[in-house]
């Protein structure tokens, strides 16, 4: 038929319902369809496409021309499907030194994501590609940069049999031959372990004559999940036409082959999934991954972690290990200071037999071994024994595969110090909830194996790592043999004849258990002060100790008689998707802006225990109680943050507290008899 006419058209090129369009016309197309101003517009799109070919009507609505077409042409019936060339591997990129998604793509889909960042229109589709980058989402990467296959590392592609099949039946406009996707996912998580089920029991592997029978399968490349479904009927062909590569004359070159008696290619079987862990444990994994205190690891420039086995590496590695490490205090003002500096690293496997055991030379100077909490001293760390921090991490990561499952109690300090970046975690702390209306609570360890392994530690005895690992083991273990979770129990009960006093001034030096004695008369007088260096300040050293009475009554009549400071409470609230308020203010900041009103002793924003993020609430204790209620009283206070930032807070007496633990003023130097002599604070607990 004879092209439509327009007058400022080029005239259109011949046999266009054979050719297919190239870069310039699929952007004329997608112009298009962007600007159009009514259905009727899009319909006669739409109504080109359902035609099959690129009809001469569509070409001279698109004003296309010659250079808008490929200068090859395709057949009109449809050819054996061509087996795709094995794309050419790329350089592959250091470790560390790219995210993790970056890893799976190639060259081109490097400069996909570079133009995607460049393009970003807001800060939240930006922090999607981030987590999506760190951690390895290809899926969701593919669904917002629209990757092909050549994007895409070698056996990382999607086969797309599938999308071809929905494209020519969106194009046909017939609902003959519809064929749904059956490929649904088995969840392991779904259901819990039945009774009688096995935690250690493997799948047995495939027998040599089922392996003879299905050669195909050894050989077929992995297929993905689709990451986001397209859209149907002829909007779904007008999406593929400029997002898929294709102007709709394959679609119309297959309806054509369908229209000659060709029959539809069928979709292969499925491949069969298996879990890399028994259920029970993959079940352990799920729990750990869905709570509300966990945090994924992130991937920094200097992470470590596991890699896949060399072909000729025939070492059968372990299905889970437990990891425990001791951390200790070291830093100087040039290089800065770590509360968290890694000294020993334990590892077991699921049977308690050590893997590893080393203890760790420190990278800076060594300023508290915490040795009461950690049993190590210096001349341990700085002895013989002690390896290099490289290489107890190269041993450590010779003993893990990337499928290995991570056990651990409070794993986030573990990887922190590591600097290890590993995805199949189990951390205990969050298997086996507290129950209490605190929020952000968790068991301590030693009262978990009281209650569910029935197994008695030494509670004021040191933390020794390889213990710990087995420890951690064996409570997963106990875990992954249960049919159900094991329900929330109550934290450990106080002993009744007990305070601890913490927060003790350095400045009391040799005198400190004396002093200690005197804020309760009734207790025993044999008691040992503990030091630690302060996290938040490395020349600040708090110690803390232990005070027992004959009798509970004795104990609570002491606890009553302390004089505590009067809190006032204040509270922001955090805007979600960003950083924490909590991160940018400053104890000291709270105490400049309420002093105004009163002494200040102390101000504390309180974190939570296991992610160490801080709360969206602070407390600011004042001496006296008349100036608390005073500053109560205000509508708002105004807290400096910036020079250009302040925060308003709305203050209000603390309406709970002081039933288990009291915050005391006390002098930094008991022995001045000066009026105005500086404050300081213990803090009282009952145990």
């Amino acid at each position: 038929r004879a092209p439509a006419q327009a007058a400022p058209a080029p005239a259109v090129p011949a046999a266009v319902g054979t050719r297919r369009l190239s870069k310039s016309g699929k952007d004329k197309l997608k112009r298009f369809v962007a600007k159009a101003r009514s259905l009727e517009e899009l319909a006669e799109v739409e109504a080109a496409l359902d035609g099959g070919p690129l009809s001469e009507r569509l070409a001279a609505r698109l004003q296309l021309g010659e250079a808008d077409f490929e200068e090859r042409a395709v057949a009109a019936v449809p050819a054996a499907p061509a087996v795709p060339a094995a794309p050419v591997a790329p350089e592959p990129l250091p470790a560390g030194d790219a995210p993790l998604a970056a890893m799976a793509l190639t060259a081109s889909g490097l400069e996909k994501v570079r133009r995607g960042i460049e393009s970003a229109t807001s800060e939240s589709v930006l922090a999607v590609l981030d987590q999506a980058l760190l951690s390895g989402d290809i899926a969701t990467l593919r669904a917002m940069l629209k990757l092909q296959p050549e994007d895409l590392q070698l056996g990382l592609e999607e086969e797309s049999d599938d999308e071809e099949d929905a494209l020519t039946e969106a194009s046909s406009g017939t609902d003959e031959g519809s064929e749904t996707d059956a490929e649904d996912e088995y969840d392991p998580f779904a259901t819990e372990p039945a009774d009688d089920y096995d935690p250690f029991a493997t799948e047995p592997a495939p027998s040599a004559d089922a392996s003879a029978a299905e050669p195909a399968r050894t050989t077929k490349r992995p297929r993905r999940a689709r990451a986001v479904a397209p859209a149907e009927g002829a909007l779904g062909a007008l999406q593929g036409a400029y997002d898929g590569g294709s102007s709709g004359s394959e679609s119309g070159s297959e309806e054509s082959g369908a229209a000659t008696g060709s029959k539809k290619r069928r979709k292969p079987e499925p491949e069969k999934k298996t879990l890399a862990w028994p259920v029970a444990w993959a079940w352990l994994m799920s729990r750990t991954t869905r709570h509300a205190d966990f945090r994924a690891p992130q991937l920094a420039n200097d992470s470590i972690y596991a890699a896949a086995p060399e072909a000729d590496d025939d070492r059968e590695g372990a299905m889970a290990v437990a990891l425990a490490t001791s951390l200790v205090y070291a830093g100087e003002s040039s290089s800065g200071y770590d509360p968290k500096h890694l000294a020993r690293i334990a590892l077991v496997d699921n049977h308690g037999e050590v893997l590893l055991d080393l203890l760790v030379k420190p990278r800076l100077p060594l300023l508290d071994c915490r040795t009461h909490l950690t049993g190590l001293t210096r001349e341990m760390l700085e002895g013989p024994r002690a390896v290099d921090l490289g290489e107890a991490c190269k041993r450590l990561l010779h003993l893990l595969r990337p499928e290995t499952l991570l056990v651990g109690y409070r794993l986030n300090s573990d990887l922190e110090a590591l600097k290890l970046f590993h995805r199949p975690l189990i951390d205990v702390a969050l298997l086996f909830e507290v129950e209490s209306r605190k929020q952000h609570q968790h068991h301590p360890l030693r009262w978990m194996a009281e209650q569910l392994l029935h197994e008695v530690v030494d509670e004021e005895g040191p933390h020794d790592a390889l213990e710990t690992a087995r420890l951690i083991m064996r409570l997963a273990k106990h875990e992954a043999a249960k049919p159900a979770a094991t329900p929330a129990f109550a934290p450990r009960p106080e002993s009744g004849k007990e305070l601890q006093v913490r927060h003790i001034p350095r400045e009391w030096g040799d005198k400190a258990a004396a002093y200690v004695s005197c804020l309760s008369p009734g207790a025993s007088q044999s008691l040992t002060v503990k030091w630690l260096l302060n996290e938040t300040d490395p020349t600040d050293w708090r110690g803390e100790a232990t005070l027992t009475f004959p009798s509970s009554r004795l104990r609570d009549d002491a606890f009553a008689a302390a004089t505590a400071l009067t809190d006032v409470h204040v509270a922001w609230q955090d805007a979600p998707g960003a950083p924490p308020l909590g991160a940018f203010l400053t104890e000291q900041s709270l105490i400049e802006a309420f002093s105004s009103f009163g002494m200040v002793v102390a101000a504390r924003i309180p974190r939570k225990p296991l992610t160490r993020e801080p709360q969206s609430f602070a407390f600011v204790s004042y001496l006296a109680k008349e100036d608390a209620q005073r500053v109560a009283s205000k509508p708002e206070v105004e807290v400096e943050i910036t020079p250009t930032w302040k925060l308003p807070l709305r203050p209000r007496l603390a309406k709970f507290g002081h039933t288990t633990d009291k915050r005391l003023p006390v002098r930094a130097d008991p022995t001045s008899k000066e009026e105005f002599a500086p404050y300081d604070w213990v803090h009282l607990c009952k145990r």
